[in-house]
């Protein structure tokens, strides 16, 4: 009869220290796709200058070549702005470039400027003091009961943290009693 090999489980395999390395591989990585990045839209503002029918052809097939995983955006506007490249009046793809002179004017400034600071800034969101505040005061109440090693790491004054959650009640008001708790501790 044929042993059957008990399966190990699948969450009992992998340690921290191995997602720390994977973390630390994907972000070399992406370090390098970033540069890999720069130095092929230099490649096409060098290729342009002798073959530009080329050189636009490549940077049309950019987008589908790269994936999701890079703000193809970004790298177009780089490519239009410090690279020379042109848009179709549909925006649709690259139609040409600003030609021979300027691609040898511009490309040290465009080995200077990285792509990646075209992309757009993170959309703000807005802020909602309140609901940050018990978030806080939510997360400092988890981290308090902390135990062992982790419990070293945790720098929580309790009284204080108490005195604040007696400030508020929950729909943010503040507590005319807990205002007096707050100002009796800082005093102290």
């Amino acid at each position: 009869m044929a042993k059957v090999k008990a399966k190990k489980d699948e969450f009992d395999i992998i340690t921290k220290a191995q997602v720390e390395k994977m973390i630390d591989v994907a972000g070399a990585g992406a370090d390098t796709l970033r540069k890999r990045m720069q130095n092929a839209g230099i490649a096409l503002m060098v290729l342009s200058v002798k073959h530009p029918k080329d050189a636009v052809e490549l940077a049309n097939t950019l987008p589908e070549r790269l994936g999701k995983g890079i703000n193809f955006n970004a790298f177009a506007k780089w490519l239009m702005i410090k690279g020379g490249f042109q848009l179709s009046g549909d925006k649709k793809g690259f139609i040409s470039h600003k030609g021979e002179k300027w691609m040898r004017e511009h490309i040290a400034e465009a080995r200077k400027v990285q792509w990646i600071d075209f992309a757009p800034p993170a959309e703000f969101k807005g802020f909602d003091f309140n609901t940050a505040l018990h978030e806080l005061l939510d997360k400092a109440g988890k981290m308090a009961k902390k135990e062992g090693k982790d419990a070293e790491l945790v720098s929580i004054d309790t009284d204080m943290l108490e005195v604040v959650k007696q400030l508020l009640e929950p729909n943010g008001k503040v507590k005319a009693e807990g205002a007096m708790a707050l100002v009796q501790r800082l005093a102290a």
